[in-house]
Order: structure tokens, then C-alpha cells, then sequence
């Protein structure tokens, strides 16, 4: 069980790494050195608005914040993967803690996300009910067939749940605040 739910809180902690990028066919980016160093610094300071604003639940974040904490998250886990592949619970125990930590910054990011999308940040429940009934499948020991069908029923409301976090966000002001300038 314990097993299943450090998987799943895994998954909970990195939605945001789901959603797409779309890159115009028509831009050339010519990948000089003042470049990558424009695109890393961009990189980091998002990273690090998106970490200041954590318990900011009432205002809105753009599609790049929400890329861009992704990036970080990710780059974060797989540094940690690799400086501890050495020992299975070193990893363990450190990936376990990294995904508390982001949470918080990930449901926020997400809500934000939402509000920017002229929707209600409860719609953060989405992947959450579906956790849940994962969970309580788990823990009753219900048949493969029952596991097989929540499983999908999951993944089903992550995409729902990535698609409403990809949506483009209002141009205007709207309840929620001003447009993201980030």
C-alpha cells in the first residue's frame, strides 16, 4: 500500500510536467550562448517566483510559469536520481521528501493556472477524487478487474485535469487579477 501511495504522490506532485508546449513552426531560434543563458536565467527565475508565491492562491500564472516550474521540477528529481542511484533508500527517502516539498508549490501553480483559465481553483479536485479512489481500492484489496478500471478512471481525469491547466488564459483581466506577466 505504502508502495502505491508514494507512486501516487509522485504523480500528484508533478501534473504540471503533463502539460504541452507548442512551439510555432515558424520560429527560428538560433541556440547561441547569450541564448541558452536568456532561456536558463528565464528558467530560474520563474522557478523561483513560482517557489515565492507558493501560498498564493488568489492570483494567476501563465502557461510559461507553469512550463517552467515543470522543467524545474523535473531537472530537480533527476539530479537527485542520479547523485543517489547508489542506494535504493537513500533515493527513496529523498524523492519521497522532494514530493512533499513540491506539492505545495504545485497545487498552488495549478490553481493559479485555473484562475487564469476563468476557473475555480476547486477544480483542483479533479486528479485528487481520482487519487482517492485509487486509494481506497488499494487499501479494500479489490479485484484486478476493479485496480485496471480505476487506473484508467485516473488517468482519464489527469488528462481532463491537463487539458484545463493547457487552455489558454484570458487576454483581459478578469476576476482573479491582472493578466500574468511572467
Amino acid at each position: 500500500m505504502l508502495k502505491h501511495i508514494s507512486k501516487i504522490t509522485r504523480i500528484v506532485s508533478v501534473i504540471p510536467t503533463l502539460v504541452c508546449i507548442k512551439i510555432k513552426n515558424r520560429m527560428k531560434i538560433e541556440f547561441t550562448k547569450e541564448y541558452m543563458l536568456e532561456l536558463w536565467n528565464g528558467l530560474v527565475n520563474s522557478f523561483k517566483y513560482t517557489i515565492e508565491n507558493t501560498f498564493d492562491y488568489k492570483t494567476r500564472s501563465s502557461r510559461k510559469e507553469i512550463i517552467s516550474f515543470t522543467i524545474g521540477v523535473i531537472l530537480i528529481f533527476v539530479t537527485v536520481n542520479i547523485l543517489t542511484s547508489f542506494s535504493h533508500t537513500v533515493n527513496s527517502i529523498l524523492s519521497g521528501l522532494l514530493s512533499l516539498i513540491i506539492l505545495f508549490p504545485s497545487v498552488s501553480i495549478c490553481v493559479r493556472r485555473l484562475h487564469d483559465t476563468d476557473k475555480q481553483g476547486l477544480y483542483i479536485l479533479i486528479p485528487i477524487l481520482g487519487l482517492i479512489q485509487l486509494i481506497i481500492v488499494d487499501y479494500l484489496n479489490l479485484d484486478r478487474m476493479i485496480m485496471k478500471v480505476s487506473e484508467s478512471t485516473y488517468i482519464i481525469l489527469l488528462l481532463i485535469f491537463v487539458g484545463l491547466l493547457s487552455r489558454k488564459g484570458n487576454v483581459l483581466k478578469n476576476k482573479y487579477g491582472e493578466v500574468p506577466t511572467l
